[in-house]
């Protein structure tokens, strides 16, 4: 009685190739699911920090911007002078930059800044829309209104 060992090589070419097909439909997927969570993890970081910027500026009784240098960027601080601009001696409250390959789409206000208020909270500019997002068919808004 002769015993098999192991497998042959056309079962092993056989696995390999569903493995290949497997892998073929997978990554597609997989890599549309990471685009979105980048997306999404950038959205929710961004809506953060307005809550904190809205916070602190009523802990602090001063005005707290956000300002978006460019598409790929943003800080928020502590605007003593009011001023809308960061002058010398106003803490950076934080500055973040976004994952790879997102950038702010869109945003509906002027200046690329908005500023909260120090005595209500509520932010200085008309309501604004952000859309943070790697392309046109990848994006998530964030909608800033008036309380």
């Amino acid at each position: 009685m002769s015993r098999n060992q192991g497998f042959s090589l056309l079962e092993l070419l056989i696995v390999i190739a569903i493995f290949g097909i497997l892998a073929g439909i997978m990554t597609p997927s997989f890599l549309q699911w990471r685009d979105r969570s980048k997306v999404k993890g950038d959205a929710s970081e961004l809506r953060a920090v307005f809550e904190s910027a809205k916070l602190r500026a009523i802990k602090h009784n001063t005005n707290v911007v956000v300002t978006f240098p460019d598409t790929t960027s943003y800080q928020a601080f502590i605007d003593t002078n009011e001023s809308g601009a960061r002058d010398a001696g106003e803490d950076i409250l934080i500055t973040r930059t976004l994952s790879p390959g997102v950038t702010i789409t869109t945003n509906t206000f002027a200046d690329s800044d908005m500023a909260f208020n120090g005595i209500t909270g509520k932010f200085i500019n008309d309501p604004v829309a952000i859309r943070v997002g790697l392309g046109p068919e990848n994006c998530s808004s964030i909608r800033v209104q008036h309380v």
